[in-house]
């Protein structure tokens, strides 16, 4: 089957620097990390462009963010499980 090209028709080039899969795919999880509150080293597992501590301290304050919100939950749900539990266990 043949198509038919238009005789005007042109290739059309890219006029503007284009960037490579790798550092697209980059951007796009720091993105998305940004709205978790996830630094891009942690998100992506490679800390390979930060130096020791500027990957130290993601990690630090990324972990105690995560404990602060586990104390929380555990604030607010376990602490009335248990309190349920032990009204029914002193009856």
């Amino acid at each position: 089957m043949q198509y038919a090209v238009h005789p005007l028709s042109t290739q059309i080039h890219a006029e503007q620097p284009t960037t490579s899969y790798s550092e697209f795919k980059r951007e796009l999880l720091s993105e998305i990390g940004r709205c978790l509150q996830v630094p891009v080293n942690i998100l992506l597992g490679d800390s390979s462009k930060h130096n020791y501590a500027s990957g130290r301290l993601d990690h630090q304050t990324f972990f105690k963010s995560i404990k602060v919100e586990q104390t929380h939950c555990e604030q607010i749900v376990l602490n009335k499980i248990f309190c349920n539990i032990s009204v029914e266990f002193l009856k």
